[in-house]
């Protein structure tokens, strides 16, 4: 039977494949807490009204969002706000101007924590020091933005290391076209 109705019910399957991949607050809120990093509905819906979060897709009247992507975005802001410190403020610039699939994200932030500050080999300023040049490329404060995927992170522990300096208690970061030469990058024209 290959007809239309074969057409039909291949398209319909597709469309209930597709749907099923799209959770709901409560469900997000369930799979968080599975996975170790519990967001709450109420988290969620502050998210979404402090421009955090994109506004949810509606299935009927239930607000969804696809699972992978949200979760994804969710253990990016776990671990930005309790590993890092980073404020609200910084996350949302850093998934405003996200190009890629979330997970890379997550998987750069992953790396970043577990083998660069608490297993790695830097003192407290200059971990302090990579972490604030890692967002500082992702948020576009040394003049160009770059994507967690694209940025090097064992160039950037060696620059740290060969020209971030300890004067008293403060930490000297290297010059802003140091970390961006670290990456392949030259200054953006002023």
């Amino acid at each position: 039977m290959s007809g239309p109705h074969h057409r039909l019910r291949s398209i319909g399957k597709t469309l209930q494949d597709e749907e099923s991949r799209f959770i709901g607050y409560a469900e997000i809120e369930r799979k968080s807490k599975e996975l170790g990093f519990g967001m709450s509905v109420r988290t969620l819906r502050f998210y979404v009204d402090e421009g955090i979060l994109p506004p949810p897709k509606k299935v009927g009247k239930t607000p969804v969002y696809e699972e992978e992507w949200i979760l994804n975005v969710l253990l990016s802001i776990h671990l930005m706000k309790t590993r890092f410190n980073r404020s609200l403020t910084e996350i949302r610039v850093i998934l405003g101007t996200m190009q890629e699939p979330p997970e890379r994200l997550a998987d750069k932030l992953s790396v970043l924590y577990e083998d660069f500050v608490r297993a790695g080999s830097l003192k407290p300023l200059e971990r302090a020091g990579l972490i604030d040049a890692f967002f500082d490329l992702l948020t576009g404060k040394l003049g160009q933005i770059l994507q967690a995927s694209q940025v090097k992170l064992g160039a950037l522990v060696d620059t740290i290391g060969r020209e971030g300096r300890v004067e008293g208690e403060a930490w000297l970061p290297p010059a802003p076209e140091s970390l961006l030469a670290s990456q392949g990058l030259a200054p953006a024209a002023p």
